[in-house]
């Protein structure tokens, strides 16, 4: 048994126009769109499905017998909406992805819609531009007519750059297919601001490839802000990375303890060399 499914005992020849068909057909309006508007939520509130244990769309779509149940069903998902957005057990994705502080005036929750997609679970959205082009330079971008290994791209819908807690994430709507970056901190070794009379720019510099994206909407101010949050990552993920190797043994040390132990005999010849060479790489 399917979604409104016919009972197996029905005459086979029943026309559309009578019977449970006809009854579908007359509710067009409220069943047409049920499965695809289902799966949409289901996908727009996946934490719904966590804190219930199940598949929350699976179970109610397998139970459609007939419209009304497909009523039913629209009301219980409503229901679980409801409970997460006004009872505080949990918050839909899009509330997620906001709250968050530093946030610049100019991300809003229609803005969010451009990157929602490409979001983890948990990433909030700090600050967000829109822009129409974005120029990719470096290792092995592409040529084009604005020079070699250089490859720029355009929409007339608007790029859309979100600055999250994880990472720099670009949307381009293409006319064939969509394309996407993902920009992580580590990767980050500089970035600055370009401005002109009509537009502004910002350029990030990565240890493979420079960024140059087109940044209007928010004020000038909102996109330094950006930027100094961008830098405060970075910082943020060096200092972390210094941490660890200050934490690490010194090599050279090391090697003199690896040495007193091979001449007590208590580390083998074999084992002497492979170790040694292991710690010279480290110097």
């Amino acid at each position: 048994m399917g979604i409104f499914s016919k009972d197996e005992n029905e005459d086979e020849e029943e026309s559309e126009g009578s019977g449970f068909l006809g009854t579908v057909k007359d509710t067009a309006t409220s069943v047409k769109t049920g499965v695809s508007d289902i799966n949409h939520r289901r996908k727009k509130y996946n934490k719904i499905e966590k804190f219930l244990g199940v598949d929350a769309g699976d179970v109610v779509m397998s139970s459609y017998q007939s419209p009304e149940d497909y009523v039913k069903g629209e009301t219980d998902y409503n229901s679980w909406e409801k409970f997460v957005e006004e009872e505080g057990g949990l918050k839909p994705a899009k509330e997620t992805h906001l709250d968050c502080n530093p946030q610049g005036d100019w991300v809003t929750p229609e803005r969010l819609e451009k990157v929602i997609e490409l979001l983890d679970d948990e990433e909030t959205v700090h600050y967000m531009w829109r822009g129409g082009t974005i120029d990719v330079e470096g290792s092995g971008a592409g040529e084009s007519i604005f020079g070699n290994d250089r490859d720029r791209k355009s929409s007339f819908k608007g790029i859309y750059t979100a600055v999250t807690n994880k990472r720099i994430v670009i949307a381009v709507p293409q006319v064939l297919g969509d394309d996407e970056r993902h920009i992580p901190y580590r990767s980050v070794t500089s970035v600055d601001l370009d401005t002109g009379v009509l537009s502004r720019r910002v350029s990030l510099q990565t240890k493979g490839q420079t960024y140059h994206i087109q940044a209007q909407g928010p004020s000038k101010d909102e996109i330094r802000s950006a930027m100094k949050f961008i830098r405060e990552k970075v910082e943020e993920l060096h200092q972390t990375q210094q941490v660890v190797n200050t934490n690490e043994p010194d090599p050279t040390v090391q090697l003199q303890n690896l040495k007193q132990l091979h001449d007590e005999g208590v580390v083998s010849d074999e084992e002497f060399e492979k170790k040694k060479a292991n710690l010279l790489e480290k110097i």
